[in-house]
């Protein structure tokens, strides 16, 4: 299941923010990149230009598990905006 909120997420200087795949939707499979970036099994520069922007789903300049919670949470409905 794909959202596409673009009403309730922030410009990631001209990404969309938790698209880390940048495929232009914002799902699970971002949390799952996230993930594998963090694990080192894959890198930012796997996914496009915008990636790393786009995974910093809490605005804090560092990709990290923070991210990967808030972006649950946004996919789960939990919070309304990244």
């Amino acid at each position: 299941m794909s959202y596409k909120y673009a009403k309730k997420v922030r410009s990631a200087s001209n990404g969309l923010v938790g698209d880390a795949d940048c495929n232009g939707d914002v799902n699970m499979v971002d949390v799952t990149t996230i993930q594998k970036i963090i694990a080192m099994l894959s890198s930012f520069d796997d996914y496009g230009a915008m990636s790393k922007a786009n995974a910093d789903c809490d605005h804090s300049g560092e990709v990290n598990m923070q991210d990967v919670t808030l972006l649950q949470r946004f996919i789960a409905q939990l919070v309304s905006s990244l």
